[in-house]
């Protein structure tokens, strides 16, 4: 029986990662397998992306999922970085922004190259403030590509760089209920110190682009 048990569950695991690795980004960086990014954000949120591409080498990869298949949303986000290589070899400055709009989650998954420029607190703010007030009135085409916008626009700074394509983003939205409750950040706190040495070992792989981490997840 206890076979059987570990069978059945190594059969739903490799299941839920096949479904990972086909992904559809046809040929670009968006995989929108949830259908709420609209045509003319799509094209936007694109061009965005390549710019920062061109002007930085960095990368952004934008995912959507009907469903995480019962995984937790921070794992799926880095075995995306990891089976599709975000970011530019050995300098790992990719980033994931995933989304579940029917588990009303998400996540911006950050690549090691790009921990000092998207701190925590930084993609915190920017799934707090630019992505979720969207979100929460099912605005997701409009919360990505703010989000995007958002994210871009800080990764170019960086590399003293403007971007142009940025500019047409939408504004940021009042909500008021997108923090989480005074009691989530302790909580949040520990999990960080006593999780994270757990996470980074185990995040985004070798060979060439995401290897490593840090992030946001929201929910609304």
């Amino acid at each position: 029986m206890k076979k059987i048990f570990v069978t059945l569950l190594i059969l739903v695991f490799s299941t839920a990662v096949l479904a990972l690795e086909n992904l559809n980004f046809k040929g670009g960086y968006i995989s929108d397998n949830a259908n709420i990014i609209t045509r003319n954000d799509y094209s936007a949120i694109e061009s965005i992306i390549r710019e920062l591409k061109s002007e930085t080498t960095a990368e952004i990869a934008v995912v959507t999922v009907n469903s995480l298949q019962g995984q937790n949303i921070e794992d799926v986000a880095v075995q995306i970085g990891r089976t599709y290589k975000v970011g530019a070899k050995n300098i790992n400055n990719g980033i994931v922004l995933l989304v579940a709009p029917n588990e009303r989650t998400a996540r911006i998954e950050v690549g090691m190259g790009l921990e000092n420029t998207i701190t925590n607190n930084k993609a915190d703010n920017i799934m707090n403030d630019d992505m979720i007030p969207y979100f929460a009135q099912n605005e997701y085409s409009k919360g990505i590509y703010r989000g995007v916008a958002s994210l871009a626009d800080i990764i170019a700074n960086s590399y003293n760089k403007t971007l142009t394509y940025t500019s047409n983003a939408p504004e940021k939205k009042t909500y008021k209920n997108n923090r989480a409750p005074w009691w989530v950040y302790p909580l949040a706190f520990f999990a960080i110190i006593f999780g994270g040495r757990r996470r980074r070992r185990g995040a985004f792989g070798g060979g060439g682009g995401f290897s490593g981490g840090h992030g946001s997840t929201g929910r609304w």
